[in-house]
């Protein structure tokens, strides 16, 4: 079970759940794993107590105390707690009595704590790393790690070009094995360090680390930072859907707790509050006559009676929104506006009026064109399409208010075999709109991957069996929509996993050992497994990706079910 976790990381932690449940552990090794766990999630103070306790268990086991060690000074600099700096120098003074068995765990940790350390906080004084050995060339996951502390120091003193290869070569091994923390990580530095000089460049290496990260991890404050890294990259190149970006930053960061460390909401206070102000507003339909909006109107207008010509609004209404007569200003009246006259605006350069109604016009744009793709279609993919796109989203009951409520997705599935009826039912709304729009373009990154992994589960399935199964998932509970999200939760995260967890391990199930309970509880997933022709090996292992018991419980139940 090392070995595998010391392989792939966190991407191992299903058969580490295994282990953990079996009970067999030594108490000091399973204070070790689950700190491993808690770190992996970043909830850091958990994991500084399990490891705590941990220390005063194993002092005659000098690997696993060493590990425990380097594990605490991952999780200090994780919740920027200075305490790590006095840990560094003690690895480093006793570098040679660190057993190997631990030394390529330690290793990583140590050469990456000074550059994070001096880029957050600026210090200076922690002495350098020893960063290389013969010793670590063949051990893959070391690698990854140790050319992440190296790229990242070269970046420092700024040999950036050799730290740009650094990056791309740990980002290799970690494809090849796959090491997903290797992977965002080496991707997310490349876009975050190049964002500046070569913003476009960037933004595209920021776009790939956000879906591999939606592809590998389904905890959302894990892989946090790299929606910030696109945001910004989207921020310095003005990019037209930033509000898309920032609309899932504000829908996310409720994942990410509560401190003073890394990866907690206070962190991005600033990011989200500016999320907030260009997040646009579909319900909001009239909008106070400010002076900024008058005088915005007034730049782009050559005159009260070109206006009435192109965009059809009276004149005498333009001349009392120009003059301050009127109060309020009608959103419709200023989308009119926009389209007359083509603007093209950016939330930091127009009033918020303009902005959105701005995002209006282009979600009814982009909904027309995509109901031609539609038509373009066979009617199986688009069912597809729309259970996948469903499927993707992150907290359907506040991104899907409407089409999360009971028999809505029912009925829209319906009307797909109708065009017509399906656009006059979709284009009563804009998050319908939205919807439609991302059925047949690309979704943000991270949403993009949840897609690719559901419609790939769907695809391996028989003509039949894939019929049974959508046809459960639509119409499940038609009269009980508070059930029907949480089930449909559920069934999401299995499929999602079952892809994720389908590669070649180099074991089998018999050799990870599970109680007769265990067995007997798993019943439904058995069943589940021989109705839908599933394999038992990612089937289990995306069983045993849920950590919380009503997790489990839940989902058997709906596995029953369907």
């Amino acid at each position: 079970m090392a070995i595998l976790v010391d392989i792939f990381g966190s991407f191992a932690e299903p058969l580490l759940n295994m282990a953990l449940d079996n009970g067999n552990l030594k108490y000091a090794w399973k204070k070790y794993f689950t700190a491993l766990k808690l770190s992996w999630k970043d909830e850091f103070p958990l994991a500084l107590r399990e490891i705590n306790e941990g220390l005063s268990l194993c002092q005659k086991d000098k690997t696993l105390y060493y590990l425990l060690l380097s594990r605490k000074l991952h999780t200090l600099m994780g919740m920027k707690d200075s305490r790590g700096d006095l840990i560094y120098v003690n690895l480093m003074k006793n570098e040679s009595k660190i057993p190997f068995a631990a030394r390529k765990y330690v290793m990583p940790i140590l050469l990456n704590y000074r550059p994070i350390r001096k880029i957050e906080e600026g210090v200076k004084k922690l002495r350098k790393t020893r960063t290389w050995s013969e010793k670590y060339v063949d051990d893959r996951r070391t690698q990854i790690f140790l050319l992440l502390g190296k790229a990242r120091e070269k970046v420092e003193i700024g040999k950036v070009s050799e730290g740009f290869s650094l990056f791309l070569k740990s980002f290799r091994i970690a494809s090849h094995i796959p090491h997903p923390l290797g992977i965002t990580d080496a991707l997310n530095d490349m876009a975050w360090y190049m964002r500046s000089q070569h913003p476009r460049w960037a933004y595209e290496i920021a776009k790939k680390a956000v879906y591999c990260a939606g592809w590998y991890k389904e905890d959302v404050a894990s892989v946090f930072y790299t929606f910030d890294t696109l945001f910004e990259c989207q921020q310095i190149i003005n990019h037209s859907r930033l509000y898309k970006s920032a609309n899932v930053m504000i829908l996310s960061v409720e994942h990410l707790p509560h401190g003073t460390g890394r990866e907690t909401q206070e962190r991005y206070y600033d990011r989200i509050n500016f999320c907030e102000r260009i997040t646009p507003k579909f319900e909001t339909s009239e909008y106070e006559n400010s002076k900024s909006l008058r005088e915005y109107l007034k730049i782009h207008m050559r005159s009260a009676t070109r206006m009435h010509t192109i965009s059809g609004v009276g004149k005498a209404n333009i001349l009392s929104i120009l003059n301050g007569r009127v109060k309020k200003v009608r959103g419709d009246t200023l989308r009119k506006f926009v389209r007359a006259l083509k603007l093209n605006p950016s939330p930091d350069n127009c009033p918020f009026p303009i902005w959105n109604e701005y995002v209006k016009v282009k979600t009814e744009e982009d909904f027309l064109e995509s109901v031609e793709k539609l038509k373009k279609i066979k009617n199986d993919q688009r069912q597809i399409d729309l259970i996948t796109t469903y499927m993707a989203y992150l907290n359907r009951r506040k991104s899907l208010p409407y089409l999360s409520q009971s028999g809505k997705l029912e009925k829209m599935f319906t009307l797909l075999e109708n065009l017509e009826k399906f656009k006059d039912f979709t284009s009563k709304s804009y998050e319908r709109m939205e919807f439609v729009h991302n059925m047949v373009n690309e979704m943000y990154p991270f949403f993009q991957a949840r897609k690719d992994l559901a419609q790939k589960f769907i695809k391996r399935m028989s003509n039949i069996s894939r019929d049974i199964f959508i046809e459960r998932y639509v119409k499940m509970y038609a009269n009980r929509p508070f059930i029907v999200e949480n089930d449909r939760e559920a069934i999401d995260k299995f499929v999602r996993n079952y892809i994720r967890y389908d590669i070649k391990w180099g074991i089998n199930l018999r050799s990870v050992k599970s109680t007769q309970s265990d067995h007997t509880q798993r019943r439904p997933l058995e069943r589940f497994i021989q109705i839908f022709h599933l394999r038992k090996m990612p089937a289990v292992l995306a069983y045993y990706a849920l950590e919380n018991e009503n997790e489990k419980k839940r989902l058997l139940r709906v596995l029953k079910k369907f």
